[in-house]
């Protein structure tokens, strides 16, 4: 008895190691949104890569990679992620306009008048 409750118990723990749903590129954008929020920039930038790797697509997912560079002070790398963002949202917001514009004067793309 105690033989067969084993093998149903480390049955049930296969099940539950099968049945854990893939990350999705929402679910890497999260995890990165949270490292960001934690001030750990630097860890959260690989989480915006994957997700972007797995659906470029994604308008939100551009930004929040371009804004972590951005706030690094790494315009440079900044500049191509917010383009990207702008470029892929029919309607883009006001943040993201500012801060690719603020990118682009501090990478020195632009240059004042």
């Amino acid at each position: 008895m105690r033989a067969f409750l084993l093998s149903v118990a480390l049955l049930c723990l296969g099940c539950l190691a099968i049945a854990q749903p893939t990350p999705t590129a929402f679910d890497y954008n999260a995890e990165g949104s949270r490292l960001f929020q934690s001030g750990k920039l630097d860890e959260a930038i690989p989480y915006f890569d994957v997700a972007i790797k797995m659906n470029p697509d994604v308008s939100a997912f551009h930004f929040n990679l371009g804004f972590t560079f951005f706030i690094q002070k790494r315009y440079f790398k900044a500049v191509p992620s917010l383009q990207m963002a702008i470029q892929l949202d029919s309607s883009p917001s006001a943040a993201a306009l500012q801060t690719l514009a603020s990118a682009l004067f501090r990478s020195g793309y632009c240059l004042p008048l």
